[in-house]
């Protein structure tokens, strides 16, 4: 049973469903590329104005997610799924992340670990526990525990942003705002994605599957 959400709490549930729909995006197959795409972003898996998100520091994401689900799956005795669209998922918080850093710090504002902490305490009333709380990152927002932080440090920062306009985080119009947010600020610092994991959809604000025609799809 859980407790009737705050609005807090409710803006975090509606973080939470937008970033599993982001998840939702999926891949059906493997993506093998040709020599043409595996150069154009040396070393890096994408770029958001002058910072590099490197591919190192993807991989170090995706394997603690990889870790803590096989270590749940044997908690559990079953077995664990890895989150459809993992990569882009992944790639997604990063680049999120440092384009909502870079509109904090353009109006001067600033998200501290105390905010952090109370916006995590209120999802975790919501779930039940922490490792209820871990589990719905594992399973359905496809983020390992790790990034719990980093999570929530983005989304009261989008939030905080969201009142400079006067708009609630509840407001049904939200979402939306949150995605004009991030489209005017990937203008003023362009993302760049390796298309080895994407490309970066301006329309959704979001790291989508790859449609350029030099990169064919592979089932095996």
């Amino acid at each position: 049973m859980r407790p009737a959400p705050t609005a807090s709490a409710s803006a975090t549930a509606s973080a939470l469903r937008r970033r599993a729909a982001l998840g939702a995006l999926g891949i059906a197959a493997a993506i093998a590329l040709t020599a043409c795409g595996a150069t154009a972003h040396p070393g890096a898996a994408a770029i958001v104005g002058d910072q590099r998100i490197t591919t190192a520091a993807l991989d170090s994401h995706l394997t603690a997610y990889r870790s803590a689900l096989s270590s749940a799956a044997v908690q559990t005795g079953g077995g664990g799924t890895e989150a459809a669209g993992l990569v882009r998922h992944t790639l997604q918080l990063l680049v999120e992340s440092r384009l909502v850093d870079d509109q904090l710090q353009a109006q001067g504002l600033t998200v501290s670990t105390a905010e952090v902490e109370r916006a995590r305490a209120s999802a975790i009333q919501q779930t039940g526990s922490e490792q209820a709380l871990e589990q719905v990152f594992l399973q359905q927002i496809g983020l390992a525990p790790g990034d719990i932080d980093e999570y929530f440090r983005m989304s009261v920062g989008e939030q905080k942003l969201l009142a400079a306009q006067g708009i609630a985080p509840t407001d049904q119009n939200a979402s939306a705002a949150i995605t004009a947010m991030l489209d005017s600020a990937a203008k003023q610092h362009p993302v760049s994605v390796n298309p080895r994991y994407g490309r970066w959809n301006p329309k959704e604000a979001a790291v989508a599957a790859a449609t350029q025609p030099w990169i064919r799809t592979s089932t095996s």
